[in-house]
């Protein structure tokens, strides 16, 4: 179940088929040699949530397309920003799901430069 594809009224319901569970796919944008798209790290991020929500119903979060990337930087389509506004963003996100009602939150990591960021973040 894709939370940007809900409407407004079947948003309740959401919470009871899944029960309040919902993942966050994490990915980022950056360069992954001249073949793969920029997106690389998000799309298999949403596929395998995607993947995983056909064994047991969850909600799956709009992708989170930040990831720690600042040895890319200079790269061409690199979107990099601090790590003290990337947490303050994932907090304020998980903030606001849990707000509307989703308390059991999973982050399905899909760039290995973001692990260490997310060890810090879960402590």
């Amino acid at each position: 179940m894709f939370w940007e594809e809900l409407h407004v009224n079947k948003f309740a319901e959401s919470l009871e088929v899944t029960g309040g569970v919902c993942v966050i796919p994490l990915g980022c944008m950056e360069k992954h040699g001249n073949h793969l798209p920029l997106g690389t790290d998000v799309y298999i991020a949403r596929e395998i949530a995607a993947r995983a929500a056909k064994q047991e119903e969850f909600m799956i979060f709009p992708y989170y397309p930040l990831g720690i990337v600042a040895e890319v930087k200079h790269k061409a389509g690199t979107v990099a920003v601090s790590s003290q506004l990337q947490f303050q963003m994932l907090e304020a996100i998980c903030e606001e799901l849990s707000r509307n009602g989703y308390k059991k939150i999973i982050l399905s990591n899909g760039h290995g430069g973001s692990t260490t960021f997310l060890n810090y973040f879960f402590s």
